[in-house]
């Protein structure tokens, strides 16, 4: 177990700058979660007090509306930290949570042993802040889509966001490596809008050739054109071609 636990560790990009005896007292506390797609991850009493660290997996920081509407407003990625002195999210606040995307391995640490280690590493805690900056970029930038871009926009930005970052090793070989496997419900709440106009979306990609679907995943076909359409939106898919 502790050796499994010190490679969960060693896997993360600023864990790699410690030395081997913050490693060893990182092993020393840390405890491995495991969480299954669809899993909220509970924050509270306890939570307030650990820093979790993403193994492996996604998870999606979601926010509710007085309405119950859920909007996902940013994914954890591996490698990313979350938690106690982190703020993400704000235990307090009782319409935020987190929900994991797909399997997910974690490693829960207690939230003194990390500060204590921060503070005898500011090179760390300069990792860290790039972790926290980044993920602040990301939200601005879905914030900026939704303010700015249709919704056709939206659904094909978050598709080239994801094939790389997101997706997996695609099993039907339609042309691309990557696939994502995303319900039309969770692209809803990824892009702030309702699951009907996803759908109607998606069937628009579909009948343009620049996705395919099979099982359950999404197959990105024309990454090019793809592009075009989250920059122009609506415009760009009605003059693409479907693929002869």
């Amino acid at each position: 177990m502790k050796h499994t636990q010190a490679w969960f560790i060693q896997k993360t990009d600023w864990a790699s700058q410690l030395p081997p005896d913050e490693l060893a007292l990182m092993q020393e506390y840390a405890i491995p979660l495991r969480k299954e797609r669809g899993d909220y991850i509970d924050l509270g009493q306890d939570g307030q007090n650990r820093v979790y660290i993403v193994r492996d997996g996604y998870i999606r920081n979601i926010r509710m509306n007085m309405e119950g509407k859920r909007f996902t407003i940013n994914i954890i990625r591996p490698g990313e930290l979350f938690g106690a002195i982190l703020s993400v999210p704000q235990a307090e606040r009782a319409d935020e949570f987190l929900e994991a995307m797909s399997g997910v391995q974690l490693l829960s640490l207690d939230g003194q042993v990390f500060s204590d280690i921060l503070s005898r590493h500011p090179s760390l805690c300069f990792s860290v802040l790039q972790i926290l900056e980044n993920r602040n970029r990301r939200i601005e930038t879905r914030l900026s889509s939704l303010l700015f871009k249709d919704v056709y926009a939206r659904v094909a930005e978050l598709f080239l966001a994801m094939n790389f970052s997101h997706g997996e090793v695609c099993p039907y070989a339609f042309g691309l490596t990557r696939d994502i496997c995303l319900t039309h419900q969770e692209i809803a709440e990824l892009v702030g809008a309702t699951r009907p106009v996803v759908s109607s979306v998606v069937g628009q990609f579909l009948k343009k050739d620049l996705v395919h679907k099979h099982d359950g995943y999404i197959c990105l076909q024309d990454l090019e054109r793809l592009k075009r359409v989250s920059d122009q939106g609506a415009c760009a898919v009605a003059d693409a071609r479907p693929v002869s």
